[in-house]
């Protein structure tokens, strides 16, 4: 036997030894992977027995929507969420303003206790939700709207569009429909770039959040509007947000959807008249938190302001508040001074009724 033969066997038998360590290694990892994924469903259940909907649900055309209402009378205050907010967030707010008119809080389609609606999640589509849930809910009219964020565009494009519904707007650090032409395009194109990462693994994030994996570390996630409420109240928060996949991919969705949404609003805006308005921007200016690139601070805030400032345009009766020491969650960092500009609101409307 010459060398070359002799060194086969020993040749094969390493290879077979190889095969069989990647095998094993494949099926230990899906195991961890199964037992992994069971425990995370049980956590998930876990989650929805500890914490049900404190509200209840509407149906708004095929799919039911949670809203918290409270108080009594008219105008009814309508409280609208950012992205990836719910109708917890308003905690402070709503029941100070719930003692002396009716209020609605509620999560869009997908978010906190809301079921999945149709897409796309644009702003069409949003303010056509809002009007179904305020009419199927009972809401008495006027409305007095506050929008967080992307609320801000949802409610001033539901006034553009039911303006005999609308007595006056609160707009919380609102989103501008001009956010991608003014502010610098080395911020913005992370944001660009985020809506299509979530584009292209929509189904990737949808799998592993219904794998239930993620539940297993909800009391852990690192949440600004949580770690600033209650801690029965964060928890509920938390936990809502991994109970399924739905939270998480319709945050997504609205993320996608964020430019034409934005697009839609600068081609339907026009003037709100003379109703009352208060645009209250965050007094904090934006930093690593929202991942201004180092170097660009300055520029990103003198836009970020130019933006309020043009929002105090929308009225003839608008008013700018800056929210002193407060970052871009006002309603749980500044919730005083959303009260009294609710309420500010509300005298005038009365006034003007």
């Amino acid at each position: 036997m010459n060398s070359a033969t002799a060194r086969r066997p020993r040749w094969g038998r390493a290879t077979r030894n190889l095969l069989r360590w990647i095998r094993n290694g494949m099926l230990g990892l899906l195991g961890l992977l199964s037992a992994a994924t069971l425990a995370g469903r049980v956590q998930q259940a876990r989650l929805q027995r500890a914490h049900p909907a404190p509200g209840g649900l509407v149906d708004v055309g095929g799919h039911e929507l949670h809203v918290l209402q409270a108080g009594a009378g008219g105008p009814t205050v309508v409280f609208e969420n950012g992205q990836g907010g719910m109708a917890l967030d308003w905690h402070y707010v709503q029941p100070e303003i719930a003692a002396q008119s009716a209020t609605l809080a509620y999560d869009r389609a997908g978010m906190g206790w809301s079921e999945p609606g149709p897409g796309p999640r644009d702003l069409p589509v949003l303010v056509d939700e809002l009007r179904a849930v305020l009419h199927e809910a009972g809401a008495p009219t006027p409305y007095v709207l506050v929008g967080h964020s992307l609320g801000g565009p949802i409610v001033r494009a539901y006034a553009h569009t039911y303006p005999d519904e609308v007595a006056g707007l609160v707009l919380l650090d609102a989103t501008h429909e001009d956010q991608f032409e003014t502010f610098p395009a080395a911020f913005t194109a992370k944001a660009d770039a985020m809506a299509e990462a979530m584009r292209r693994q929509r189904r990737v994030i949808a799998a592993v959040n219904a794998s239930g994996i993620p539940a297993l570390f909800a009391s852990a996630y690192p949440d600004p509007v949580a770690s600033k409420l209650p801690a029965e109240v964060a928890d509920a928060r938390r936990a809502v947000k991994f109970m399924d996949a739905s939270t998480v991919v319709s945050a997504a969705d609205e993320m996608i959807a964020l430019r034409d949404s934005l697009d839609h609003l600068r081609r339907s805006r026009q003037s709100l008249g003379d109703i009352p308005v208060v645009v209250l921007p965050a007094g904090k200016a934006l930093g690593a938190e929202a991942a201004v690139p180092e170097g660009l601070e300055g520029d990103v805030e003198a836009a970020r302001q130019t933006m309020q400032e043009d929002l105090a345009t929308v009225s003839t009766n608008a008013r700018r508040v800056v929210a002193d020491g407060s970052g871009h969650f006002i309603h749980v960092e500044r919730p005083d001074l959303v009260t009294d500009a609710v309420r500010q609101v509300l005298e005038e409307a009365a006034a003007d009724a």
